[in-house]
């Protein structure tokens, strides 16, 4: 699994600024420790080390990356959207990332019954650039050129720096 470092999102900024504070107070090394050595410089050994979850000292959290799925729909067979999605599914697990999924399996979001939505597709591509602000990476499958709402998935990607990966 691929993993990125973020700062905590469980503590308040002030409690962020402290712990920086503290940090620089202490010449880089870890204020949770007694020992200064290069195992205790920020970010320390253990961290450096560990697969995932926060460091010793709060700051910092290690997470999984995550890719999401960019895929063409309208029109298409429901089995072949699925057996698509499956290989492509594969492909990203292989490559070390965490798979987020924008399909409604459960049919739980249903913007075509609300009087007020004339345009469905913008309602799930809304969806799916929403899930995309917490993606480090978007899976683009043969044929997402033609459609518009991948084409738009592409723009904001390259326009926001998300990587794209091409089947």
């Amino acid at each position: 699994m691929k993993y990125k470092i973020i700062l905590n999102p469980g503590i308040r900024y002030l409690e962020i600024l402290e712990i920086k504070e503290a940090i620089k107070d202490n010449d880089g090394y870890c204020p949770c420790r007694v020992s200064k050595n290069e195992d205790t410089k920020c970010m320390c050994k253990e961290f450096r080390e560990q697969e995932s979850g926060v460091c010793h000292c709060g700051l910092y959290e290690k997470v999984p990356k995550r890719c999401m799925i960019s895929q063409p729909m309208s029109d298409v067979d429901e089995s072949i959207i699925q057996e698509v999605r499956a290989r492509a599914i594969k492909v990203i697990e292989e490559m070390g990332y965490e798979y987020r999924s924008t399909y409604y399996e459960d049919d739980s979001f249903k913007p075509y019954l609300n009087p007020r939505v004339t345009k469905p597709g913008v309602a799930y591509l809304s969806r799916a650039l929403d899930m995309l602000s917490t993606c480090d990476a978007m899976y683009f499958v043969k044929g997402w050129e033609n459609s518009c709402g991948c084409r738009v998935e592409e723009f904001v990607c390259k326009t926001y720096g998300i990587k794209c990966i091409y089947e």
